[in-house]
Order: C-alpha cells, then sequence, then structure tokens
C-alpha cells in the first residue's frame, strides 16, 4: 500500500541507484486498492528527468509494442538514462515479457543498441514473488511495498 505521494518515486529513485549501474532489469511491486492514489503516484513518476518513463497501465495490448519502442527511442543514451516502465500485472502483453527477456539475457539482435540499458518495472497489482506471472520471476532485483 502506498503510505504517501512520492513513495514510488523514492522508492525508484533508490532502486535506481542500487541497480542501474548494473544493466539489468528490476522490480517494484505494489498493491494499492485506492486507484486515484495509485494513479497519483505512478503519474510522479513521469516527472523525473533522471528516467524515461512509460505507463502502459492503461495501454491496449496492441499498442505496447508501440508505446515501448517510444519510450527506448526517447531514452538519452549518452547518458545512459534507465527506463521506467509502469504496468499492470493483470495486463501483461508479450512485448513487456520480451522486452524483460532480452535486457536479461542480452540476447536480442535487436537489443543491441540498448546493451547497457536498465529497465525497471513498476507493476501494480504484486506484492510479493510469489505472485508474480512466472515470467517475470526471473528479474533479478525485486522488492515490494508493504
Amino acid at each position: 500500500m502506498i503510505s504517501y505521494e512520492a513513495e514510488l518515486y523514492d522508492r525508484v529513485e533508490r532502486l535506481m541507484q542500487d541497480t542501474g549501474p548494473l544493466a539489468t532489469v528490476s522490480l517494484l511491486g505494489f498493491v494499492e486498492k485506492d486507484r486515484n492514489k495509485a494513479r497519483t503516484a505512478v503519474d510522479k513518476l513521469g516527472e523525473a528527468t533522471s528516467w524515461s518513463f512509460v505507463d502502459l497501465r492503461e495501454t491496449k495490448p496492441a499498442d505496447v509494442e508501440g508505446e515501448l519502442t517510444a519510450g527506448l527511442l526517447s531514452r538519452r543514451p549518452a547518458k545512459n538514462e534507465p527506463l521506467v516502465v509502469a504496468i499492470r500485472h493483470d495486463r501483461l502483453a508479450p512485448p513487456i515479457l520480451d522486452l524483460v527477456r532480452a535486457v536479461i539475457d542480452k540476447s536480442s539482435p535487436r537489443m543491441s543498441p540498448f546493451n547497457s540499458l536498465s529497465l525497471l518495472l513498476v507493476v501494480d497489482g504484486v506484492a510479493a514473488h510469489a505472485d508474480l506471472h512466472a515470467s517475470l520471476k526471473r528479474v533479478p532485483y525485486e522488492e515490494y511495498l508493504p
């Protein structure tokens, strides 16, 4: 549950300090029943200047790949800018899972320009590792709001 408006922002910032230089995937999960509180906290992530942000929580499945691509292309690679992506656990589209796999494995030829990418998933609707979608259980760094 989100305790204060900037809690997601603060947690993402700390997680990026810890994992950002590793060029990998990390995950911050949370469950918040008050949808207005969740929306406000996630929207605050878009105000950051130290990462690019894409909110896919309400994106139609057919549009997810285009939104992810736009987010990847909007990054400032010279600054090794991380990409923060907000998703809903109950609406995981294949392009999200493909990106996670590619960043973890560094295996996709399409991803070679992004080999130094740090990806942080903010997952709305999950509060513990056991509740994660099987494809997200490979994410090496996880944190959850209590």
